[in-house]
């Protein structure tokens, strides 16, 4: 069900690439909102009531909402809609459409999703009686309180540090507070002197073995913890009227509806990728969208803010980027289209659209998106789609001019974003030609075999590294066309090398220079053998 408090500005004078949508919830929403405005966005605030906005760290959120000032006050210059779930945003092209009544401008160049975390626990290995760590839960001064890490799946670092702050504070008031953990989570920024801080004041830690997990027993209203203690090297009982385990953020907390936005980029424990450079894991492909917080398994508030100013960057740089390319054609589609959509499907950045019409249904590039790699063309059954910046008709003059010169030649198609700069600084062998290409995923199998037909003695493609693509997965297309080719030439009782594929990056200067070589030494054995065989036929 929509809210209805919604607080109008003047947005309806700047421009949509310029204007941002923040869903989220809590302190992490507040920090992106002031960042984003910081840099000259216009924002709009979903604020979503279901999504979690818990973050967790030894700087307490009180610190924080004084950095941010009046981020969630009524006098916030941006217009706040308070929902119950998370909105339905419509993608149009390079823009986010949320329908909203309230709202005088729902068209957005952004979104951004900052939120906090939902902690997890695994029920199997988590004693019978044990309640899952959430902060800022409050106990009486007399009561003993204990606190479980790395139980079970593990504990976040930042998580488990917010519990030893915690277990203090309990102590400092009066409470017993004991710590049951097999690696206390000192690596995380202050964490080692609150670590020595919390045992100066009596905070009891107890260190337990991988295979030793408390056990856990309901004693009247209380309970008893059996464990070994690795340290004193002895078993004890611990009598507890509280305990909490601490877990680690829950992906399942971030809805459906969001990840469809994000098109599902997360990473391999299902949280959301950002373009952020300090989202650890990865870096999502779908422009436009970013993420910040609990929903990319960030927990800490420090963190926390250094990712949100860095999205705020991302952010700008996308608007003027994309308020800068919408009017810039990367790609042209000619009459041979029958809108199988495999261009569509296939674009790792979300840079083709589909333009519905009841007689004839159109393709047309997202040229703000377009990062012109090529994969569009390279797997285009019809060849229909061309790439303005990087033409077939340029290739086809390559392949002319190879036609006309000597047979001893060999190609060297490279990534320019891997390639380029080192070509420029190594001494390739004689009868080498080298071809940059947008991207490795450019070289398409139709490419390959018209350069070995045109009658160079060989081709080398060069790719990046898998994982460093900037087009995700172009490399692994090249490799895959290759691997293609040479199976073909097999069949057809031709050995290699005549095609090959390598992979390098941007800064492996003499490692390209290696494999040059190497394949040219390779060409020439094949050439002598070839020349042998024929001398013993005659």
């Amino acid at each position: 069900m929509w809210g209805m408090e919604v607080k109008l500005s003047n947005q309806e004078i700047i421009s949509p690439f310029y204007r941002v949508l923040v869903v989220g919830n809590g302190l992490c929403a507040a920090v992106a909102l002031k960042a984003l405005s910081e840099v000259g966005l216009s924002c709009t605030y979903a604020r979503v009531a279901k999504l979690p906005g818990a973050m967790y760290g030894v700087k307490t959120p009180q610190n924080l909402l004084q950095y941010v000032g009046g981020a969630e006050t009524p006098e916030a210059e941006w217009t706040t809609v308070v929902l119950d779930v998370a909105p339905l945003l419509k993608r149009e092209g390079i823009f986010f459409r949320f329908e909203h009544e309230g709202l005088a401008q729902n068209v957005f160049g952004s979104v951004v999703f900052a939120f906090g975390a939902s902690m997890d626990q695994d029920p199997k290995k988590t004693p019978f009686g044990v309640t899952l760590y959430e902060q800022g839960d409050y106990f009486g001064s007399s009561e003993r309180v204990a606190w479980i890490l790395d139980a079970g799946v593990g504990s976040h670092a930042e998580a488990g540090l917010k519990a030893v702050a915690e277990a203090l504070e309990h102590r400092e008031a009066g409470g017993k507070s004991y710590v049951f953990f097999r690696n206390i989570p000192v690596a995380t920024r202050g964490g080692e002197l609150l670590y020595d801080r919390a045992k100066r004041t009596g905070v009891c830690f107890i260190r337990y073995g991988k295979d030793g997990e408390p056990i856990v027993e309901p004693n009247g209203h209380a309970f008893l913890v059996h464990v070994k203690d690795t340290i004193a090297g002895e078993s004890i009982d611990v009598y507890c009227d509280r305990i909490y385990s601490v877990g680690l953020p829950d992906p399942a907390a971030i809805p459906e509806i969001i990840k469809d936005v994000a098109n599902h980029d997360t990473d391999r424990n299902g949280f959301l990728l950002s373009e952020s450079i300090h989202c650890g894991l990865g870096q999502s492909f779908s422009r436009g969208v970013f993420a910040i917080g609990g929903c990319t398994g960030n927990l800490g508030p420090e963190q926390m803010v250094s990712q949100a100013y860095s999205v705020a960057v991302k952010a700008r740089a996308w608007a003027l980027r994309s308020s800068r390319m919408a009017s810039v054609e990367t790609i042209s589609v000619n009459d041979e289209c029958v809108r199988c959509l495999t261009c569509f499907r296939i674009c790792p950045h979300s840079a083709i659209s589909v333009n519905y019409a009841a007689a004839r249904s159109k393709i047309a590039s997202v040229s703000a998106s377009c990062e012109q790699c090529g994969l569009c063309i390279s797997e285009c059954p019809r060849e229909a789609l061309d790439l303005i910046g990087f033409p077939q008709m340029g290739i086809e003059g390559f392949l002319d001019d190879i036609r006309r010169g000597s047979g001893s030649m060999f190609v060297v198609y490279g990534c320019e974003r891997s390639t380029s700069d080192s070509v420029a600084k190594i001494d390739m062998p004689d009868g080498t030609i080298f071809l940059a290409v947008p991207c490795a995923g450019r070289i398409s199998e139709s490419m390959l075999w018209a350069t070995l037909t045109a009658g160079v003695s060989g081709v080398l493609a060069v790719g990046c590294h898998p994982g460093n693509c900037a087009s995700r997965n172009g490399t692994n297309w090249a490799g895959n066309r290759v691997k293609e080719i040479l199976r073909k030439l097999r069949e057809s009782g031709i050995e290699a090398p005549l095609v090959s594929y390598a992979t390098v990056s941007a800064r492996q200067t003499q490692r390209l220079e290696t494999m040059v070589n190497n394949f040219k030494k390779s060409l020439d054995q094949r050439k002598e053998a070839l020349l042998l065989r024929d001398e013993i036929g005659q």
